[in-house]
């Protein structure tokens, strides 16, 4: 509660002297036709998720397949980072602690690196959060958009109205469409994937331990820790513990790399369970060669359901899958809090 408050007092001040002390946000005039043209540098900023990270990843393509000797920068969550590994002329810029302000430190040294880089573009592909709008500002690039809203459309200087009744990824088509950014091959899918050496290491992992047992079924359970979800942390926390109680560790293991480490190794049930991975292509390699998944990450969800792993997700209020517009396949199983006999029951018939 109190770093709750504290945020907002900072959010307050940066806003009343961005009102009062700061010189207007228009700049010197920008000749779009220079830089709409035949941009040099694009910048691309994520939602913080790991879903935000795996949208962002469906726009490099088209963005590689318009402007082949253009280079992208991602603004992404740490732990992300290392997916776009193998990505030719992509960098990452990792930003942890997001806040809407620009009073943090940390906001002002990435912003800063930021305008040494000169970006052409600074396309914000979050769902119209204010950090990543200043943030898209204070880049300092030429050309600024992204998803327009009253919160956030005084921070860009080309606007592009869509439906705001739309799915995040359909308004995204359309921003970028207009940018004349069009997907080849079709619809926008996840560019990101593992390479054939990383998937024998990860069916080997998983290989060795179901030989233990006899090849029976084995289980992956991988929570996504995210600011103001605690409801979702609870019922995380209660499938988890029946699923450990339920499967012994050789026959289920919890992929820890997303969630915080302090309050997993609290529960001492779990312990024998955690499995913390180099890193998280080699978690999400593991994940998906098994034989079934229980996450409450949509992004996680998302990305191995186009492996083509059977996952399960966990969905409290909203599913953030819907709201961006993702085709759910086959293989991947919503299970809301809502549903009857409860999440907790569904999750554990789901791995059986």
């Amino acid at each position: 509660m109190v770093s709750a408050l504290l945020e907002n007092i900072l959010l307050k001040t940066d806003s009343l002297i961005e009102r009062v002390f700061r010189p207007s946000l228009d700049r010197e005039p920008v000749e779009f036709s220079r830089y709409l043209a035949a941009p040099e540098r694009i910048l691309l900023i994520a939602d913080q998720d790991l879903a935000g990270t795996c949208l962002a990843s469906c726009f490099i393509p088209a963005i590689r397949h318009k402007f082949p000797a253009a280079e992208i920068g991602v603004v992404l969550d740490p732990r992300h980072a290392e997916l776009f590994e193998g990505f030719e002329m992509v960098k990452t810029w990792p930003w942890a602690n997001r806040t809407p302000h620009q009073l943090d430190s940390g906001f002002r040294r990435l912003s800063s690196e930021l305008r040494k880089h000169d970006y052409h573009w600074g396309l914000d592909l979050s769902s119209g959060g204010r950090a990543e709008a200043l943030l898209t500002y204070a880049s300092g690039a030429a050309v600024r958009t992204g998803i327009s809203s009253g919160v956030n459309e005084k921070y860009y200087n080309l606007i592009v109205r869509s439906s705001s009744d739309g799915a995040l990824l359909d308004r995204l088509v359309h921003l970028l469409g207009t940018l004349k950014l069009e997907s080849p091959g079709g619809p926008p899918g996840i560019s990101l994937a593992l390479t054939n050496s990383e998937r024998q290491r990860a069916q080997r992992f998983i290989r060795q331990r179901k030989k233990v047992r006899g090849g029976e079924t084995f289980i992956g359970f991988a929570p996504e820790a995210r600011p103001g979800k605690k409801v979702m942390e609870r019922l995380l926390q209660r499938i988890c513990a029946r699923l450990a109680a339920r499967y012994e560790p050789l026959r289920m293991m919890v992929a820890a790399n997303l969630a915080p480490a302090v309050e997993l190794k609290k529960n001492e049930q779990l312990s024998a369970h955690l499995v913390y991975f180099d890193n998280l292509r080699q978690m999400i390699g593991a994940l998906a060669y098994c034989d079934r998944v229980v996450t409450g990450s949509a992004g996680l969800a998302w990305l191995l359901g186009e492996m083509g792993a059977r996952v399960a997700l966990i969905v409290t209020g909203k599913d953030h899958l819907a709201e961006l517009g993702i085709e759910i396949p086959d293989n991947l199983t919503i299970i809301r809090d809502s549903d009857e006999g409860g999440a907790e029951e569904l999750a554990v018939r789901f791995t059986q």
